[in-house]
């Protein structure tokens, strides 16, 4: 049976990072996979899970603006109908707020 928690999760969320470079922004496309989730950002795709109004997820993230790859891992918690959070990117630390476009 899919993970209903996971229904929460689905769809668009606008997100707010603060990272050591500044504000930036970003889109989420979330959608569930079984028990699991898939997140696609600026094309391109990660993989993760949803347990307990908590998101996972990571994979490998190119950031043009810094012309290089890295492992992005991404947690975050649901709470009325906010998700927020932290992250890792290379060896920069951000954390992040996402809410669903008006």
């Amino acid at each position: 049976m899919p993970c209903l928690e996971a229904a929460e999760f689905e769809g668009k969320w606008k997100v707010v990072w603060d990272t050591e470079g500044g504000t930036r922004t970003s889109e989420w496309s979330i959608t569930r996979e079984g028990d699991s989730i898939k997140v696609e950002m600026h094309g391109q795709v990660f993989e993760g899970t949803v347990a307990d109004n908590r998101i996972v997820f990571e994979g490998r993230y190119h950031a043009s603006e810094a012309g290089y790859s890295s492992t992005m891992k991404v947690e975050g918690t649901l709470d009325g109908g906010v998700i927020t959070g932290r992250g890792t990117w290379a060896e920069y630390g951000m954390t992040f707020v996402a809410r669903r476009p008006d």
